[in-house]
């Protein structure tokens, strides 16, 4: 399955969302069983190539369990270094899990854990 993960935080201009998006998909590919890539955006009239869309990594997820709980723990230490930083996953249905810091906080992780579960399974 494929899901689509978005990044914004209001202190972050394009750059530094793109520098964070860069570091986020790289982190995912290295330390969990999720493959990542860079969303790029569609050919348009005057354009060489595709570009990269700011923000946005497409994630093909590939492992069994471990995919959530390896995904949450890399999320949850961005959140928490980056408290600003809203990560929005979306199945190719539409739905959409939205995790934020007052997510990741220790009370709230276990039931975030199980909510991304099952969002990820349905």
């Amino acid at each position: 399955m494929q899901i689509t993960l978005k990044l914004s935080a209001n202190d972050l201009d394009q750059s530094g969302l793109d520098e964070l998006s860069r570091r986020l998909r790289s982190t995912l590919d290295q330390q969990t069983d999720v493959s990542a890539s860079l969303a790029e955006g569609q050919h348009h009239e005057g354009q060489k190539g595709d570009y990269a869309l700011v923000g946005q990594i497409v994630l093909s997820l590939i492992g069994a369990g471990g995919v959530v709980t390896s995904l949450i723990t890399v999320l949850k230490a961005y959140v928490e270094q980056k408290p600003t930083l809203k990560v929005v996953l979306e199945r190719p249905d539409g739905a959409k899990f939205s995790l934020e810091a007052a997510n990741v906080k220790q009370g709230e992780l276990n039931q975030t854990a199980k909510t991304l579960a099952k969002f990820l399974n349905d």
